[in-house]
């Protein structure tokens, strides 16, 4: 049996700006995951600015991200009858890692570490300078 791997993701765009408090995020394989019968993909996301923890996953490389800051979407490939995923929301991806035999546990699994890191800026708190008046005297 061919083990788990999570392959490789690229980011569709970054920086991303908010736009009305929401920016949406994704992106794209780069190299395909190995996913043996039985196991599952699910798209983790992190906060690269806290940690990498765990802020959220989904079925698809794609997240609405309500702040600014550095992000990263990762691949994880894994057997749902070994692993639940949901137990990784609020986890730092190291810790996930640490749980899968590529970081020295015991769950067969696979993450991308790496993943896709996407910044995302807010165009409003984003170069507030003040400039100066200047008044035309003719």
């Amino acid at each position: 049996v061919e083990g788990p791997e999570a392959g490789t993701l690229v980011p569709d765009a970054t920086p991303v700006c908010l736009i009305n408090g929401t920016a949406n995020i994704s992106a794209t394989e780069g190299t395909a995951p190995v996913v043996p019968a039985g196991y599952e993909v699910l798209y983790v996301l992190t906060d690269a600015d806290n940690n990498l923890t765990v802020v959220d996953a989904a079925a698809t490389p794609s997240f609405a991200a309500t702040t600014a800051g550095n992000f990263i979407i990762h691949t994880l490939v894994y057997d749902p009858n070994t692993l639940d995923p949901t137990t990784a929301i609020g986890l730092e991806a190291g810790v996930v890692n640490g749980l899968l035999v590529q970081g020295g546990g015991t769950i067969c699994a696979a993450l991308d570490l790496a993943g896709a890191p996407i910044s995302v800026e807010d165009p409003l708190k984003h170069n507030q300078t003040t400039l100066p008046l200047v008044i035309n005297q003719f």
